[in-house]
């Protein structure tokens, strides 16, 4: 079932910037597409990658199961429910809270694991920030409600683990906290109250805790049955101005503390955002959080921190949009090496997509073959205001989106689940599609 639909609107400052042709209505179909309204997805079983996409309004958000059971929460973000109406951000409109306000973002996150984790999961065995923006871990303020655990807030990443605890918590900072500044009595409330939340639950012995290490492939990994993950990786491709040197587990810095510093205490916390790779024999899966890759003429060189970091990706199947879509990442030279078959955007606001990121995955001039992308909400006037290069160019532009990758990573499929729903039954879903094996050029 294709969802979206559009009228022909010729942009022309669109196609010529991107060198695109107008994709066609329902252009690039999946293999053997099927609808199922109203039908609950049935329950990992062992085998399944699966890869949950969910979508609260607020942040981003993504649950993994791995095919052994193991489980991975990447980010919880939990904005406030009046960022649009700070001055800063007007005139961008704030997604809807979904489903609904009734609870706290963190707390739909929970309600959602516990619909789809494993029958036996009693929490979660990785938790990993990919960087410190409260729309990936929680925005608190002194009205946020405090845990019943120790001596901090609920929103996002903690409001999770007070109903999952959480056995590894992974960032880009741990122990120390220091690149490329110390953050320490710097650190603005919601972060403050991150580390308060690490530092107490590792010291009382109720989680463990680690720095992300660039290069590793056995950082994250199955946790229950080694056998049935045979075939399966997590690599840590980059962070911190690190990446991943493609061979071994040896990294390479290509970004100093002096670069990325504006000398009053301030920095650009995107580049530093974590990259990991899944693999699953013939499946590849990236996705890299807040990660930068346009440096236009008023931004330097090492803005770019894609085109650094793509070549020890290669091509891949799927993958998430770096910052949500914004117009300052998914730059040309990263969509032109991963070459992706299905992307997904994690989004919660008006400026989510960038036309010209729109453009960019729409042009077969940057990369040929099909192509099918999935948002987890697009605003009304986004679309209105991009038009058809959106609206012809996306498979679905709102609902949780789930990749399920069959046991062995040959075939997989997606399915767009109602995020207005409780129950999250199914919108759509698209595939089987077929894994194109690891084309990366290195090791």
């Amino acid at each position: 079932m294709v969802e979206v639909k559009g009228t022909p609107l010729i942009l022309p400052w669109l196609a010529l910037a991107a060198g695109c042709t107008m994709p066609s209505a329902g252009s690039s179909p999946a293999i053997d597409q099927t609808a199922q309204p109203a039908i609950a997805l049935a329950a990992w079983q062992p085998g399944y990658l699966d890869i949950h996409h969910i979508q609260t309004g607020r942040g981003n958000a993504a649950f993994f199961v791995f095919p052994d059971g193991t489980t991975m929460l990447v980010d919880a973000g939990a904005l406030q429910d009046d960022w649009d109406k700070l001055d800063r951000y007007r005139p961008l409109k704030l997604a809807p809270a979904m489903p609904d306000r009734t609870r706290r973002p963190g707390e739909w996150i929970a309600d959602y694991i516990a619909q789809f984790a494993p029958a036996d999961a009693r929490g979660i065995d990785y938790a990993l920030i990919t960087h410190f923006h409260s729309d990936h871990f929680g925005f608190v303020d002194p009205q946020a409600p405090r845990s019943g655990q120790g001596d901090w807030q609920l929103s996002g990443i903690t409001d999770v683990a007070e109903r999952w605890p959480i056995t590894t918590m992974i960032d880009r900072g741990f122990p120390d906290y220091d690149f490329p500044l110390p953050y320490g009595e710097n650190a603005d409330a919601s972060l403050a109250n991150y580390l308060e939340f690490v530092r107490s639950t590792v010291a009382e012995g109720q989680m463990t805790a680690e720095g992300f290490r660039v290069g590793r492939d056995d950082q994250i990994r199955c946790m229950k049955d080694k056998a049935a993950c045979a075939a399966f990786s997590v690599r840590n491709v980059a962070a911190n101005g690190m990446v991943w040197s493609g061979a071994g587990s040896a990294a390479e810095r290509f970004l100093e503390a002096e670069q990325i510093t504006d000398g009053r205490g301030g920095f650009n916390e995107n580049p530093l955002s974590t990259v990991i790779k899944v693999d699953y024999g013939d499946f590849d899966y990236v996705t890299g959080g807040d990660l930068t890759g346009v440096n236009e003429p008023d931004q330097p060189a090492w803005f770019a921190a894609e085109r650094r970091i793509a070549p020890v990706i290669g091509e891949v199947d799927a993958m998430t949009l770096n910052h949500h879509g914004n117009r300052d990442a998914t730059s040309a030279a990263w969509l032109g090496t991963l070459r992706p078959r299905v992307i997904v955007q994690q989004t919660w606001v008006s400026d989510h997509p960038g036309g010209e990121v729109v453009a960019r995955m729409n042009s077969r001039k940057i990369w040929p073959g099909d192509r099918d992308i999935f948002a987890t909400y697009v605003h009304p006037e986004t679309q209105i205001a991009i038009g058809p290069w959106l609206t012809r160019g996306y498979q679905s532009l709102r609902g949780h989106v789930v990749i399920r990758v069959q046991p062995g990573g040959a075939i997989y499929k997606v399915f767009v689940l109602n995020e207005r729903d409780p129950k999250r039954r199914i919108r759509s879903s698209w595939g089987p599609y077929h894994s194109n094996g690891d084309t990366s050029p290195m090791e």
